[in-house]
């Protein structure tokens, strides 16, 4: 039979505890990391946003262009003008999307029903087409913005989309997001 000493069983017994002090240090400690680490991580997420927004204008550009060379001319709808803004998450913007993405519809005629743009469908609202809504959305929640030429001369007045100071540019569309602030807007003619 083994014997257990007193002495050995009271040091089993004895428990170890942090100090006070020792919690606080470490809870500064962690709370310093968390705010060096929150900008930065911020940062990186907003430049991933621009990053998806600026790949979403290029695949609308894209599907403008299938348009035009499939139909020859960019789609257009009677009674549209070129200070016409059509935002994607209303009327005649969401109609562009949807003709874009295949359906034929009576503002935007795609008659072969050719899908251009496969968009990525959300339910947030933010960063891609609403299924319920068939509206368009940037990576901040907010619609694109899209000017089209109407009368086929090559030349687009941004002012129209509430820009002051842009001189007319030589397009025949384009599409601007407003980003979440100033810093943030993404100009299909400026890539």
């Amino acid at each position: 039979m083994k014997t257990i000493s007193l002495r050995t069983f009271s040091r089993n017994k004895e428990k170890k505890a942090y100090t006070l002090l020792e919690l606080l240090i470490v809870i500064s400690i962690i709370a310093t990391l968390a705010a060096i680490a929150t900008p930065v991580s911020m940062s990186v997420m907003n430049q991933a946003r621009k990053t998806e927004c600026s790949q979403q204008i290029s695949n609308l550009i894209t599907a403008l262009n299938g348009y035009k060379m499939e139909y020859g001319h960019i789609p257009i709808k009677t009674g549209l003008t070129e200070t016409d803004v059509l935002k994607t998450d209303s009327g005649d913007g969401i109609n562009l999307i949807k003709c874009l993405t295949g359906e034929d519809n009576v503002s935007f005629k795609n008659p072969r029903e050719i899908v251009f743009f496969e968009p990525n469908y959300t339910d947030t609202k933010v960063g891609g087409l609403d299924a319920t809504t068939d509206a368009l959305y940037d990576p901040w929640g907010g619609p694109y913005q899209i000017l089209l030429d109407v009368n086929f001369d090559k030349k687009i007045d941004p002012t129209a989309l509430g820009l002051r100071g842009l001189l007319p540019v030589r397009r025949e569309f384009l599409i601007i997001s407003l980003g979440k602030d100033s810093n943030d807007m993404i100009f299909s003619w400026k890539k």
